[in-house]
């Protein structure tokens, strides 16, 4: 089996060499100032990042990743684990020296809520419904699962279970329904349950393993991505199942993977020391970058063409020869608000590189019209532009500024 995988990753390198003006098809757009943990896109525009090693750090994002804006603020402890189930509605788990807890928003991250507290990490959350969500509090071979049935409110304790390892408990999870998920585990573990949580069981096991990812494409179809631990070639594992989890099979590559993540049932990428895609349901995988430093991390596609993934403190996002749309002039220099909250008028600041003609609109948190603020002609250079904000109620908003180069987002809070 080994001989024939790297007889193909081969084939598909030297066929990628071939092609007419083959190149990278990911772009690293950011550099965050400390290694970030996850990443979560509600749209090709809007995004969160958490993570943090020398303290916390919690980022947004409303132009697809060219700009960050902290909303950190109150948090102290290490921010593992970030999730949106709409536009406005998202959780976050943190971990430090008082435990672990859940802590969610319902304005778009402007503020947050304690929601429940632990005391072993929660490395992964997951919504398979609006409603119904989990987390698995998980340290050496101990495993407890944590549910919600009323959209994150409220959380508790409904099983608990034990490992046949000493690890660091749950890397990744993914349920298929809310009743129907797995789970993986850094000591080489696949736990399945059909019944909501109550009970997991083990369906798979291998004491030198370690899994990082797991993905399904539909409920009988996954795969789980990890690596051999102390070993130095030839590590990689990429686990499929064809018949929802209940038997897997087992391929070996030369590089340790760290994600899988799919768009289609047959289109899927790897997340290694570079990115591999797949069009043929995993059969053969295509290398889209290479020459990095470290290894690529979590991945994330708000559509089926535009994805991001972690590397370290660099954010990278797929590349436009692939004609996924990443924007490779910015329509602007500099965009701000103010006042922030605002009362009564807003001022958009702006500084444009070119004249171009603008339109300026204040939007809702689901992005639907609500008033329009400028429309009209700009010169290059620096712009103050003041619109009244009469009637409309108090909220959080988004203001967008549209250009000949693309368009620009920014968060707006209005107060009394």
């Amino acid at each position: 089996m080994k001989k024939n995988i790297y007889k193909t990753l081969l084939l598909a390198f030297c066929l990628l060499l071939l092609l007419p003006g083959s190149k990278a098809q990911w772009n690293q757009i950011y550099t965050f100032n400390d290694q970030m943990n996850d990443l979560w896109f509600v749209d090709k525009d809007n995004g969160y990042i958490c993570g943090g090693y020398s303290g916390p750090s919690l980022q947004t994002t409303t132009n697809g990743g060219f700009t960050w804006e902290d909303m950190t603020g109150s948090f102290t402890e290490s921010l593992l684990s970030v999730l949106f189930t709409d536009p406005a509605t998202g959780f976050v788990t943190t971990y430090g020296t008082s435990g672990s807890a859940v802590y969610k928003t319902t304005n778009q991250g402007y503020s947050w809520q304690l929601k429940y507290q632990y005391v072993p990490p929660m490395h992964t959350l997951t919504f398979p419904t609006p409603l119904v969500g989990y987390t698995f509090p998980s340290i050496m071979e101990y495993i407890d699962v944590v549910k919600t049935l009323d959209g994150g409110e409220t959380w508790s304790k409904i099983s608990s279970f034990q490992t046949l390892g000493a690890g660091f408990g749950v890397t990744d999870c993914f349920f298929t329904s809310e009743d129907y998920g797995f789970l993986v585990t850094d000591e080489g573990s696949i736990f399945r349950t059909v019944n909501g949580g109550l009970t997991f069981t083990q369906r798979f096991n291998a004491w030198n393993y370690s899994f990082t990812g797991v993905h399904f494409t539909t409920p009988d179809t996954g795969f789980v991505t990890g690596y051999i631990s102390d070993c130095f070639t030839n590590c990689g594992l990429l686990l499929k199942t064809t018949n929802g989890g209940t038997t897997w099979s087992t391929d070996f590559y030369p590089w340790k993977i760290f994600d899988v993540y799919f768009t289609k049932k047959d289109t899927g990428y790897l997340a290694t020391d570079k990115i591999y895609k797949t069009t043929d349901g995993g059969n053969s995988w295509i290398p889209q970058i290479s020459n990095i430093e470290g290894y690529f991390g979590k991945l994330n596609f708000p559509t089926k063409e535009i994805g991001y993934s972690l590397n370290g403190p660099w954010l990278w996002k797929t590349n436009p020869d692939v004609g996924v749309g990443i924007r490779t002039t910015d329509p602007v220099t500099s965009f701000r608000i103010i006042p922030v909250p605002a009362s009564g008028k807003i001022t958009c600041l702006l500084e444009l590189p070119l004249q171009t003609t603008a339109t300026i609109d204040l939007l809702d948190s689901y992005g639907q019209p609500v008033k329009s603020l400028f429309r009209g002609l700009l010169s290059t250079g620096k712009h103050s532009l003041t619109s009244d904000l009469t009637g409309i109620p108090v909220g959080f908003y988004l203001c967008r500024l549209t250009t000949n180069k693309g368009k620009e987002t920014k968060k707006v809070v209005i107060s009394k």
